[in-house]
């Protein structure tokens, strides 16, 4: 499972023996180039990894696709990480439905030869993953601003400097 770096100790001790009492390995994410390589290596190794798809992130490295009516960004390195190991790419959704009881919805599976085909399977992941958050909004939360690079919209007026203040035009 990719994980962050969770800031707080306290929290970041509490999360790695949660997810990993049960056997399941962590691979922590970073900003440095050679991040990916534990990535690469376990699907070199056959292994199943777990990324999560939520758009977060500048510019570098993700792709910007319509998301509930607005740009966003999303990460484009699951995909190219498949690419590059030639492993499959099986998009899963888990969605509550009461305690303790869940449904994992696949899309399909995707076999990225191309960075072409790595923008389609991601693109194909964000449509189902809208329709996911669509159907199930209550089951969506963001700790950061998605649409941050959306363009605002234009004023019909501007406002210019003058000797007094600032005035409309």
């Amino acid at each position: 499972l990719v994980v962050a770096h969770e800031p707080n100790p306290t929290v970041r001790r509490f999360m790695h023996q949660l997810r990993t009492r049960h056997g399941i390995r962590l691979i922590y994410s970073g900003a440095s180039v050679f991040a990916a390589l534990p990535v690469l290596e376990a699907l070199r190794r056959h292994e199943v990894v777990g990324m999560q798809i939520d758009p977060w992130g500048g510019a570098q490295g993700s792709h910007a696709l319509d998301f509930c009516g607005a740009p966003a960004r999303f990460q484009l390195g699951p995909f190219a990480i498949a690419r590059v190991a030639r492993a499959p790419v099986v998009p899963v959704f888990a969605v509550r439905l009461g305690i303790r009881r869940y449904e994992l919805r696949t899309v399909g599976r995707f076999d990225p030869a191309t960075p072409a085909d790595a923008v389609a399977a991601l693109t194909a992941t964000v449509r189902a993953y809208e329709r996911l958050v669509r159907e199930r909004p209550e089951q969506w939360l963001m700790f950061d601003d998605v649409w941050r690079e959306a363009a605002a919209p234009a004023a019909p007026y501007e406002i210019v400097p003058q000797a007094s203040g600032l005035r409309r035009r």
